[in-house]
């Protein structure tokens, strides 16, 4: 079921459970075998799945390092992280952001509904909104 409404593959998803030196990109909230996700998890791993489409799983990990290095702890569905050419960055409220890999500062546009609306991570597949359609 996480794997259907994140657009991850179960493959990903265990993968992003293991610690590569720097932690896993994301234990599930709830401990338990199998794994069991909460909503949160699920909307972190869609915005993975969403970063994958542009950057590198290392570059995901190191921004996430990054994430920890300076401080913020939240749980990571709190957090609207961008690709932005070949770096991510984590987005402020006021539309401007830290990049997380590269260049600090970087002016972010997108926002965490670009993350919500529909994507398709690989060919053949397409993750659904997450927003309610309007009629």
């Amino acid at each position: 079921m996480a794997a259907a409404l994140s657009g991850a593959t179960v493959g990903q998803l265990r993968t992003w459970r293991q610690d590569r030196g720097n932690g896993p990109i994301l234990q599930p909230g709830l401990a338990a075998r199998p794994a069991l996700y909460s909503f949160r998890d699920v909307l972190a791993l869609r915005a993975f799945a969403h970063l994958r489409q542009d950057v590198s799983l290392q570059k995901i990990r190191v921004a996430l390092a990054t994430l920890r290095k300076i401080g913020e702890v939240e749980h990571l569905s709190s957090y609207s992280l961008v690709a932005e050419g070949d770096s991510i960055v984590l987005a402020g409220h006021d539309n401007h952001g830290t990049d997380l890999v590269k260049r600090p500062g970087q002016r972010v546009i997108a926002t965490m509904a670009d993350i919500l609306q529909e994507f398709a991570p690989r060919a053949g597949v397409v993750v659904p909104a997450s927003t309610p359609r309007r009629n």
